[in-house]
């Protein structure tokens, strides 16, 4: 009786708080003090609270199937912009950490809405659904302190990633995003004259290695170190590093983020220029990453909202009223498919025209994985915006 009646207030708050749109929290948010700067300090201790609300509140709205790995993608997105669910908040308590003088803290009341919450991870959610989780291909070469040229992995110099390019990796990696493997295209990239020259490579290049494996985005660039100014007082060794970086969409060679001049730091001990321009290459192949991100995701929305023609071929003994049936089915079974043409036959051969939102290759995907008994098909070819089906006899 006694845990039932700590049990039913307890069970009650609960299924109030799960059903209400707004939802408010008490929770403490910590900044460490620069410079002895307790205002800074103090708002981004009010950041952090603030994120911290947005974070446990996150935490009611997302089922446990409404996200697979691609959890930590969607929470950044979500959290970056902290202070777009929270309504209202006031500060109930703060001051300097009684246990720790460089740490500033607050303690504050914050209204969330739950609502703009879920709305915000449904439409998220909905972009890694439809648009078939595209792969990347990395060609980000580097020229650290003391080395005469840049150099990237496909050139044959090296069969591993560069400092750049291991961290733009992980930050996708870890995100649920998918890469093409290098050391499989190492060989046949290495042997083609064409990208020898790494300060050279052109959106031209790009394209006809994205041809050689199934890539739909190439990031590419090119990486500097440079020694700054020694800082001998402190006994350390400064090096900027600069960089170059372009995304391109393989299928329609269209360019979607370009940065000219994205610049690091990074500091070793003594006279270590090697290990302070790996530090600049990890922190600027970081920042880049976060810079794509953002890039690449408004892509996927327009891609979602502005379909792409894919022109589609039967080949074989095809029958009108079965490839009548067959443009229906495709209207309306296959995800992603926004209209479709009349089929046009020709000496029993179809063609048509889907508007489909996503890549050629999920298209086939979905078009394998849903058969249609009156017609088995099997790929005889597949381009960017082009495939060629075979009726299996």
């Amino acid at each position: 009786m006694k845990l039932l009646k700590y049990l039913i207030p307890l069970i009650f708050s609960f299924v109030l708080w799960g059903n209400s749109e707004d939802v408010t929290i008490e929770i403490k948010g910590e900044a460490a003090i620069l410079s002895g700067d307790k205002v800074a300090a103090k708002d981004k201790a009010i950041d952090d609270a603030l994120r911290k609300s947005v974070e446990q509140v996150s935490g009611t709205v997302v089922s446990s199937d409404s996200l697979t790995e691609n959890f930590e993608l969607v929470s950044d997105r979500i959290y970056t912009k902290s202070k777009g669910y929270v309504k209202k908040h006031s500060i109930i308590e703060e001051g300097v950490d009684s246990k720790d003088p460089n740490i500033y803290f607050v303690k504050i009341s914050a209204t969330v809405s739950k609502k703009k919450l879920k709305d915000d991870f449904d439409a998220i959610k909905a972009i890694y659904k439809n648009i078939g989780k595209p792969k990347f291909m990395l060609l980000i070469s580097e020229q650290n302190i003391g080395e005469k040229s840049a150099s990237g992995w496909w050139t044959g110099n090296s069969i591993d990633l560069g400092t750049v390019e291991s961290s733009i990796l992980k930050h996708f990696m870890d995100k649920g995003f998918k890469f093409v493997d290098h050391q499989v295209l190492n060989k046949e990239l290495k042997v083609l004259p064409a990208f020898q020259n790494v300060n050279n490579l052109s959106d031209k290049d790009v394209k006809k290695i994205s041809n050689i494996h199934d890539a739909d985005f190439i990031i590419y660039g090119q990486a500097i170190a440079s020694t700054l100014k020694n800082t001998t007082e402190f006994n350390v060794t400064s090096v900027s590093s600069t960089m170059t970086v372009r995304v391109v969409r393989a299928d329609t060679g269209e360019l979607v983020y370009i940065e000219n001049n994205l610049s690091e730091k990074g500091l070793s001990n003594a006279n270590d220029e090697i290990m302070a321009g790996k530090q600049a290459f990890q922190k600027i192949g970081t920042s880049a990453a976060k810079k794509i991100e953002g890039a690449i995701l408004k892509k996927w929305q327009e891609m979602l909202t502005a379909p792409n023609d894919i022109e589609v071929v039967i080949q074989g003994n095809l029958k009108y009223q079965v490839a009548k049936k067959f443009i229906a089915f495709v209207k309306d079974e296959i995800r992603g498919v926004a209209d479709a043409s009349d089929i046009k036959i020709i000496n029993k051969k179809g063609e048509f025209t889907v508007s489909y939102k996503g890549f050629t290759k999920h298209f086939v995907d979905e078009v394998l994985n849903k058969p249609f008994k009156e017609l088995p098909l099997a790929v005889d070819s597949i381009t960017r915006n082009k495939v060629v089906f075979t009726i299996e006899k």
